[in-house]
């Protein structure tokens, strides 16, 4: 089927009344009009069919639509789950990937059961402050059901971020059904539905006149999650050493806490979420049918938004920082792209550039405040989700013209209003949205908090939450068997040097020297390790396995320094009188 002209169109969420021209795949040299509404039938070359069988209808295009916008939106849990997995230190890689995979499971089950119906319900039933009916989806909507699940699902999965590394499980697993079944639906229903007091759709509004701008979800969708982000974080506490000054902590555990363990996994999750926003930002039209031109100039406004974030993120973090910051990039480009969700339809392409850049500018102050007051926040989900998502709804009032709110669908009370009423409505929606949030989700930390339900351990944080919850580590490089033969043992790399090839530039060019440098020395040493109550000290007896290339990889032991300086060797007599193994200082542990 090919639709050449739609004419008299005039659709809405439930029923399609439209008239359109159409040429059938069996016979192009005719042109049909088409009546869906008045036509049962039609005839094609004597033989009666359904119109709704041989033409491609308006509403089927909307859910279709709708249906793969709503699919891009649930990848970008993929990108989520690999940024926040590359920025947790590598013990607890499995603790960040379940969370993510349990924020899906049981907000889903809980925005089916009474998450939806509270953020929109049955018109006839809902009032302004909260959606009523249609429990369990007994309205059989599907299609808005699917799209609107996908984005509950991503305002939840924003929190494990910023309360990763020490949140106890069962109190992550109740932030998540507090915000899928009562924070996010109540603020959906606000600003979205067709009764919400905050709704621009609301025909009948009259707390708001005309409704607040947030085509996409800036404040409806990055704000709930980023602010309840900072709440986690907070009543945590940040990580164990994040911001010691005494000396404790080491240079690699620093730069943990700097750069994760796998800054490609972050990169590869950036570009992730980067793709799943154009399911995100123009796919929230909800409909393909005369609304391809406000998507596609949504992907586009997206798009800038994003790449000068990035730009501004990569200057700044030179410029102050001394390097090009790979984390800081990342970020920069998700601030961009928060702060364009909710201005992407009614701003030009130069106001989306401002707008990502200022958004960039508004994550790195937001960062470095947090850690100026000492509030961890491992991911910045509240630098990039809560303050980005914040400045997306002020931007609104200040780049949006009256033709491009007119472009975009909105109704004639915002388009004639004066840039300083549009201010003042999108401003104290940022505010409203913030009180909602900081009063449930802080109220709920701290109720946590109290009683003890929050943090792990100090021990199990040391650890890793890998391994007290979930049986080991993710990533384990170390080699399962031992190779005994020498034959094979000469076409292996052993910490990067290699044996048993002529033209090694470590090898020992005999068969006899590649088995002796080889062969591995067990040393007993015995390990002094701080208690983590500070008072004690316990000992336990460590197989350390020493090379004959003279370097020792164990974390605990490492040649004490003589004075020329030379490296360890088993095969000098010499050097072994003058290099010896000690215990590391209890500030590099």
């Amino acid at each position: 089927v090919c639709v050449v002209q739609l004419v008299e169109l005039r659709t809405d969420r439930r029923e399609m009344t439209a008239c359109f021209y159409g040429l059938s795949a069996n016979d192009t040299d005719i042109l049909y009009q088409v009546c869906p509404k008045v036509m049962d039938n039609i005839v094609i070359n004597s033989t009666s069919s359904s119109v709704f069988d041989t033409y491609a209808i308006a509403q089927d295009m909307d859910f279709l639509w709708v249906l793969l916008a709503g699919s891009l939106v649930f990848f970008m849990q993929t990108g989520f789950t690999l940024l926040e997995a590359g920025m947790v230190k590598h013990t607890n890689v499995q603790n960040i990937l379940f969370k993510n995979m349990m924020d899906a499971c049981i907000g889903t089950i809980c925005f089916f059961l009474f998450g939806y119906c509270i953020a929109y319900g049955d018109d006839s039933q809902s009032n302004g402050f909260i959606g009523v009916g249609n429990p369990v989806l007994l309205s059989k909507d599907y299609n808005a059901f699917f799209f609107q699940w996908a984005f509950a699902a991503t305002a939840a999965t924003i929190v494990s971020g910023s309360v990763a590394e020490r949140c106890r499980l069962d109190a992550y697993f109740f932030y998540t059904v507090c915000l899928s079944l009562w924070v996010y639906p109540i603020v959906v229903h606000w600003m979205w539905s067709a009764t919400g007091w905050l709704s621009p759709f609301n025909e009948n509004i009259t707390a708001i006149n005309g409704g607040v701008i947030d085509f996409a979800g800036s404040g409806v969708v990055h704000m709930v999650g980023g602010w309840s982000g900072l709440c986690g974080a907070y009543f945590l506490g940040p990580r164990y050493l994040r911001f010691d000054d005494t000396g404790h902590k080491s240079t690699t555990l620093e730069r943990q806490f700097r750069f994760g363990h796998n800054v490609p996994f972050q990169v590869l999750g950036t570009f992730i979420l980067w793709f799943g926003w154009y399911g995100f930002n123009p796919g929230s039209t909800l409909a393909a049918n005369g609304a391809m031109e406000i998507a596609s100039k949504a992907a586009v406004t997206s798009t800038i938004a994003a790449a000068g974030g990035g730009i501004v993120a990569a200057t700044v973090g030179r410029v102050l920082e001394g390097y090009f910051s790979l984390p800081r990039v990342c970020n920069g480009i998700l601030a961009g792209l928060v702060s364009i969700t909710a201005p992407c339809s009614v701003v030009d392409p130069g106001g989306a550039f401002a707008i990502g850049v200022v958004g960039a500018f508004v994550y790195y102050t937001a960062s470095r405040f947090l850690e100026r007051v000492k509030v961890d926040d491992p991911l910045d989900a509240w630098a990039v989700h809560g303050c980005g998502g914040a400045w997306g709804v002020i931007s609104v009032a200040l780049f949006a013209s009256p033709e491009n709110i007119a472009f975009a669908g909105y109704n004639e009370i915002l388009v004639n209003a004066s840039a300083g009423y549009r201010l003042s409505v999108q401003l104290f929606a940022v505010f409203i949205i913030i009180v909602w949030v900081v009063s449930w989700i802080g109220s709920g930390f701290f109720i946590l908090k109290y009683f003890g339900l929050l943090r792990v351990d100090r021990n199990v944080e040391k650890g890793g939450l890998d391994l007290a919850d979930h049986g080991g580590v993710a990533m384990d490089f170390k080699t399962g068997y031992h190779v005994k033969d020498p034959k094979a043992r000469k076409q292996l790399t052993v910490f990067g040097r290699s044996f048993g090839t002529s033209g090694s530039t470590s090898g020992s060019g005999s068969e006899e020297q590649d088995d002796h440098l080889l062969q591995e020395t067990n040393v007993q040493a015995t390990v002094v390790e701080e208690e983590a109550n500070g008072t004690g000290f316990t000992e336990h007896t460590t197989t350390v396995a020493k090379l004959g290339t003279g370097k020792s990889l164990h974390k605990k032991l490492r040649p004490h320094p003589t004075g020329h300086i030379k490296k360890f060797t088993t095969d000098s007599d010499q050097a072994k009188d003058e290099t010896e193994l000690v215990p590391m200082n209890s500030a590099e542990d």
